[in-house]
């Protein structure tokens, strides 16, 4: 009698290891879900500090945003509200962003690459959680934080609800541009985090901050400054 031998054949399971997806808003920076980034008793102060560079077409000035934590650590350039940032993966892919600070008096001991004394900067302070305001608002160039949308200027209205213009100078005059979409939605203040709720249903938060001088604020990682135009009235 003869038996039929089974040939057994071998199978190589391949296993894959999926990674944690890491959640990032415009700007690149990992972001948590709502409130689960920087707690405010960690956050020491938002600063805004003014800078010089010169280009092929000459100089150039413009005002840098940082964040300050109680541990001694800086963040240049926040765009996300800092209870919103992951840390931990921020370091990771934005190393060059993340330095050291402390203070001398009246001055800061900022170290990124190298070691450096700031004599002139200006302070911010947050805004009350659920705080209304009326207020036009324009930054220089476009705010380009948004995923959604792209505009210039912001009015707000005491009735927790928002526009969002674009403008441009022409001439002297401003005049609107061709992206202007009279964006429309509501907000929501908390510490240093402003929600904005557009009526398409889309949300973005963003670091929000006041000037401690002037009427200005910070909106993620821009500031704008107080502006009318007879198309806003």
């Amino acid at each position: 009698m003869k038996f039929a031998i089974p040939i057994l054949a071998c199978f190589i399971l391949q296993i894959s290891f999926s990674q944690d997806v890491i959640l990032k808003n415009k700007k690149g920076e990992p972001i948590t879900s709502p409130e689960k980034g920087i707690p405010l008793s960690n956050v020491e102060e938002v600063i805004l500090r003014p800078t010089v560079t010169g280009t092929a077409y000459g100089v150039t000035s413009k005002v840098v945003v940082y964040l300050l934590l109680k541990n001694g650590t800086i963040y240049s350039r926040p765009s996300a509200s800092p209870h919103d940032l992951d840390v931990l993966n921020s370091k990771k892919i934005q190393p060059k962003k993340w330095g050291k600070w402390s203070k001398k008096g009246n001055q800061l001991i900022v170290n990124f690459k190298s070691v450096q004394t700031w004599k002139k900067f200006y302070k911010t302070s947050k805004y009350n959680t659920n705080e209304r305001f009326n207020g036009i608002f324009k930054t220089v160039g476009a705010f380009s934080d948004s995923k959604f949308h792209t505009f210039n200027t912001i009015i707000f209205k005491s009735n927790g609800t928002f526009t969002c213009r674009y403008f441009y100078k022409n001439k002297g005059n401003y005049k609107p541009h061709s992206k202007d979409k009279k964006i429309q939605g509501s907000y929501k203040i908390k510490d240093y985090t402003i929600e904005l709720t557009y009526n398409s249903g889309d949300i973005e938060r963003f670091l929000i901050a006041k000037h401690m001088k002037g009427n200005g604020l910070i909106m993620g990682s821009k500031s704008f400054y107080p502006f009318t135009h007879s198309l806003l009235k």
